[in-house]
């Protein structure tokens, strides 16, 4: 549901693209609804021996379609190669993939509110690379290409270097390597991310050209180990979320802002830093604790909308016996800002964000099992999305059965 608080008054009129229109015609239903089928078929090279030629080979199907009447089919074959020669190795991993977006018809659309486009895409990708392994130093030295046709044409071509070397066998290693990522925006996948986005946004390509990385891994014991890892990468039209407005309103000069989201790009570099530790005090306990920091530079805006500035989750599992399995987590989601075109300086802070969650799964035997999870203990009121505050204590609860 479209719940989420905007400012458009149902009998003012507001400057859109084309003419003044009412806010009632700008207010969208509040029903949404979101429809997925996704079909998996592989084969995978079963070869024991390390030095035969082994291939990874999958087929992809998916469907998806919304309340508005938006739908989305994808298709992919994908794949890996490996093929040695010496004590080298070369990799060969791509596919194609296909995406169409079909434009509904009928009394969804509303041409005030919406501005629907159908959309095809094709991308074509290819990532050789070879392997240069080593007892303390192992090296990958390739490329990443990638071709995106039917809408537009595009070119994409980044470098894959990555070196991993030993310092202390069993007890430190390191790693550094520069590489990059095209990010297909498929329709799906971005209703998924922020489901108040507008229906008939349809996201842009974003192309991590270079991404440096480094970090090291390690253990301090048989029952500890962590890793630390920074990267730097520059981005091609990363996009953001920011809430729709129309306006300003004839009646009041304000600008109305309404509880959808759209789209908008900047060019950007991104620094991460991360980390992870896994302590493990006894066989039946995993204690994970995650962290990352996220410092945005972008061309267009002064702030990275609604992305966090730093996340820190601490989780722990317990296998009480081998039925019952127990967990639990505490997750901490840092200060962002979303822009706010009414307020004194256009933007407004949305807080920091606790949450406490806790589950349990019983396996009532090889076959069937049941599950439970209690989310937002604390009830925390929070928004992650601007206008829109989350859920306060809520449960799930399922079954799971192998065939």
């Amino acid at each position: 549901r479209y719940y989420g608080y905007q400012t458009l008054e149902p009998g003012f009129f507001y400057g859109t693209f084309s003419d003044l229109v009412s806010g009632e015609e700008l207010i969208p239903d509040r029903k949404q609804r979101q429809t997925g089928f996704d079909l998996h078929f592989g084969l995978l090279g079963q070869q024991s021996d390390i030095g035969e030629t082994r291939y990874h080979l999958n087929f992809d199907y998916g469907a998806f379609d919304n309340y508005t009447g938006v739908n989305e089919n994808r298709f992919a074959l994908t794949g890996d190669l490996k093929l040695p020669f010496g004590a080298l190795s070369l990799h060969l991993d791509g596919g194609a993939t296909y995406y169409k977006v079909n434009m509904p018809s009928g009394d969804n659309n509303r041409d005030v509110l919406w501005t629907f486009d159908e959309r095809e895409q094709i991308f074509m990708t290819l990532n050789p690379r070879v392997m240069i392994p080593g007892n303390s130093l192992s090296v990958e030295v390739g490329v990443n290409m990638t071709g995106e046709f039917a809408g537009q044409e595009e070119f994409y071509l980044s470098p894959h270097v990555k070196a991993d070397l030993v310092i202390a066998e069993g007890i430190v290693s390191s790693f550094v390597g520069m590489t990059g990522e095209v990010r297909p925006a498929g329709y799906r996948y971005i209703m998924a991310e922020n489901p108040f986005v507008s229906p008939d946004e349809l996201v842009q390509t974003a192309f991590s050209n270079i991404r440096g990385f480094a970090g090291v891994t390690g253990n301090f014991s048989s029952a500890t180990s962590f890793t630390a890892r920074l990267d730097y990468e520059y981005i091609q039209d990363e996009h953001f979320y920011q809430n729709r407005s129309f306006g300003p309103s004839v009646q009041s000069d304000t600008i109305g802002i309404s509880n959808l989201f759209e789209v908008v790009y900047s060019d950007a570099t991104l620094l991460t830093i991360s980390g992870e530790l896994l302590v493990r005090p006894v066989n039946e306990l995993d204690i994970i604790l995650k962290g990352a920091y996220y410092g945005w530079d972008l061309d267009k805006y002064e702030y990275a909308w609604h992305k966090p500035e730093m996340e820190i989750g601490l989780r722990a599992g317990y296998r009480y016996s081998d039925e019952w399995k127990f967990d639990a987590a505490l997750n901490f989601l840092g200060k962002r800002y979303a822009q706010d075109l009414n307020a004194v300086e256009e933007v407004k802070t949305l807080n920091a964000v606790t949450d406490f969650n806790i589950g349990a799964d019983y396996q009532y035997n090889k076959r069937l099992h049941f599950f439970g999870r209690i989310q937002n203990v604390f009830a925390s009121k929070y928004y992650r999305w601007a206008g829109y505050p989350m859920q306060g204590l809520n449960f799930r609860v399922g079954a799971g059965y192998s065939f």
